[in-house]
């Protein structure tokens, strides 16, 4: 994936393989939902407190298998917490989308067989209203149809466009398809976006963002919670999956989300690199402003003068997104404490480092502090 160019990737080789938080040592990812919109009810009460699903791992992103329409044909999505409302590629409608390697015509939803599936009016809430343009998905009525178009999807700029529509959807456990119930979601006429590129025949996205076009906001969950165990150790014995609902227990300390916003934003105060804790902010606010008024993608809301960067929270990002200031203060410290260890020189992964991990200091821990004295300490 490509970076901006005033940032830097920070994929540190060997490191970052373990995040915990304070007072939950051996507690999962969990994060908790805490800002409900009024929900999209389609078809009455929607419920999924008792959902537990699966993950699947594959070529750095996580898949969610779902069956939608009234054939019940499954299909596996791309699982994002950054984007804000779900669509299928459709095979009705499709005439510019990135063709999956497993063949267009098996991954493709079919509206046409789906004896369930009906377009978007344009007199429904969710069409066309303008307090509905929540900064990522635009809905408005063209020639009698409600169209939606998602923009920002990666640093390249992906967007989708499409027809709004909806059908039954339903979710596997590994052994069933539980929370069988209407949605409204996007078929895609235009895909140019990442997530159907990969070679494991991803044919959409389930969004679980805050708009209210995603998941749980129709579904009228007040929380989830997700595990996406580390790419670098195996953890056979610990899968990755998603919880909606009363499944999604909290354990350790909470630090709230920028409320106001689509995204999931936490408010970071600073960082350590073991017990030095670095000037990320400057003699002034003035670093935090220029990080700010950059911001188009993964980097928080503009805030003048605030004394936090607004951190996003992204299931679909892996690497570590930090300002430039931020890195270069890092990689001051790391490659003191490091000298063994050999810098790449190519970009953007001039963070990356060749060595042993018997090279590596004792006390190479990064710890991202947060709003309300919460910390995550990557241990190296």
């Amino acid at each position: 994936m490509g970076f901006p160019s005033s940032f830097t990737a920070v994929v540190f080789a060997l490191l970052l393989t373990f995040l915990q938080f304070s007072k939950a040592a051996n507690s999962h990812y969990l994060f908790n939902k805490t800002s409900a919109l009024e929900a999209a009810d389609v078809n009455g009460n929607n419920s999924a407190e008792i959902l537990a699903a699966p993950l699947y791992p594959v070529s750095h992103s996580y898949l969610l298998e779902i069956a939608v329409g009234s054939l019940g044909k499954t299909r596996l999505v791309s699982f994002d917490t950054a984007v804000n409302m779900v669509w299928l590629q459709c095979s009705d409608y499709c005439r510019d989308c990135n063709p999956s390697q497993v063949g267009t015509s098996t991954t493709y939803y079919n509206a046409s067989m789906s004896i369930s599936y009906n377009p978007l009016s344009c007199d429904h809430p969710l069409c066309g209203a303008g307090d509905n343009h929540d900064q990522q998905v635009l809905a408005e009525c063209m020639d009698g149809t409600c169209t939606f178009k998602v923009d920002s999807l990666d640093n390249n700029g992906g967007w989708v466009q499409g027809i709004l529509g909806s059908d039954r959807i339903s979710i596997s456990d590994h052994f069933f398809f539980l929370f069988d119930t209407n949605i409204i979601f996007g078929c895609a006429t235009v895909d140019h976006s990442k997530y159907t590129l990969d070679q494991y025949g991803s044919s959409g996205v389930v969004g679980l963002g805050l708009g209210k076009y995603s998941l749980p906001q129709q579904i009228s969950v007040t929380r989830f919670s997700y595990r996406l165990p580390s790419w670098v150790k195996n953890e056979l014995f610990s899968p990755p999956y998603v919880l909606f609902g009363s499944n999604a227990v909290l354990q350790g300390d909470m630090t709230p989300f920028l409320p106001g916003f689509p995204k999931y934003y936490l408010r970071l105060k600073g960082i350590s690199y073991g017990i030095v804790r670095l000037d990320i902010f400057g003699s002034n606010a003035a670093a935090a402003d220029q990080y700010h008024q950059q911001a188009q993608f993964r980097r928080g809301p503009y805030l003048p003068d605030a004394q936090f960067y607004a951190m996003s929270v992204e299931s679909a990002t892996f690497p570590l997104m930090l300002p430039s200031r931020a890195y270069e203060l890092l990689e001051k410290e790391f490659e003191q404490d490091n000298p063994l260890l050999i810098k790449s020189r190519l970009q953007p992964m001039n963070t990356c480092y060749k060595g042993s991990v018997d090279d590596i200091a004792d006390n190479a821990t990064i710890t991202l502090h947060f709003h309300g004295g919460v910390f995550a300490t990557f241990i190296c």
